[in-house]
């Protein structure tokens, strides 16, 4: 989530700092396909599934080293105003972001 957010010209920290808007985690929800043990290394795959009004999805792949998948995660976020602390409609500025990198190859 965080590399995608840097990818798509919004750090964590700017978001966390200097933006008007906050995006929590409101809904995730996780798949265990095959068991992992503490040191494995894994990859995760990240795309957006869904823009909406107020809230995007994010669905998660997790590979173990061989490629075989391990697991899928799915976290719905939601745009929310720094200040009143109210669910407000998604920026356009990341609507924009969200789209261009749903769009890419």
């Amino acid at each position: 989530y965080e590399e995608l957010l840097q990818i798509i010209g919004l750090p964590i920290a700017s978001i966390l700092h200097d933006e008007p808007f906050i995006l929590p985690i409101v809904h995730a929800e996780s798949q265990y396909l095959k068991p992992l043990t503490v040191g494995d290394e894994i990859t995760i795959t990240v795309q957006v599934a869904k823009i909406g009004e107020t809230s995007f999805v994010l669905e998660y792949e997790l590979f173990n080293v061989d490629g075989e998948p391990v697991g899928k995660a799915k976290t719905v976020h939601v745009a929310v105003s720094r200040q009143t602390q109210n669910k407000i409609a998604l920026p356009e500025k990341l609507q924009r972001a969200l789209k261009a990198f749903q769009s890419a190859p």
